[in-house]
């Protein structure tokens, strides 16, 4: 028998109290892992970016230091001689180009802009129309662009052959 008074169970107001502290609990553990999940989906994507950025420029640089000569320099597009041949970068809408030897090969894709700045031995700024034999230093200026992320970056290459030909240290 029962006796009056047992505190043998849980009446309904408690559970339903019960309930819904847990509910709110759960809910506050799924907002949190699911902020967690789209930071770290961010930073990925900008790291992706950054790595591209960086593999872009690097791989700029390294084939513009082997230059032999500049036939031509624009702010969008720079045309050099190799000993492969002439080579010419530039923007075609949001890709940049490497054409040479009969080929058009995409060097990156999502670049919202891609300028090219010259400078002479004195690190002064050269203005347009740019003389190539006043040329000593190439600063490369890029963005890139992934989804709502952007990262622009800014590298300079001091060609070999032009600082051998000034007789530059």
């Amino acid at each position: 028998m029962w006796k009056k008074g047992s505190k043998k169970g849980a009446t309904l107001l408690e559970t339903i109290l019960i309930l819904t502290v847990l509910t709110f609990v759960i809910l506050a553990v799924t907002s949190f892992s699911i902020v967690g999940i789209k930071a770290w989906s961010g930073i990925d994507k900008e790291a992706k970016l950054a790595q591209a950025g960086s593999l872009l420029s690097e791989r700029l640089m390294r084939e513009l230091r082997g230059i032999n000569s500049i036939a031509s320099a624009e702010a969008d597009e720079l045309i050099v001689q190799t000993k492969d041949g002439k080579l010419k970068y530039h923007l075609a809408g949001k890709e940049l180009i490497k054409q040479g030897g009969g080929k058009n090969i995409s060097l990156a894709k999502n670049l919202s802009s891609f300028q090219f700045s010259y400078y002479d031995e004195e690190n002064a700024l050269l203005g347009f129309p740019v003389e190539a034999d006043d040329i000593a230093f190439i600063k490369i200026t890029l963005t890139l662009e992934d989804e709502k992320e952007s990262l622009s970056l800014t590298s300079g290459v001091n060609p070999r052959s032009i600082w051998v030909k000034k007789g530059l240290p």
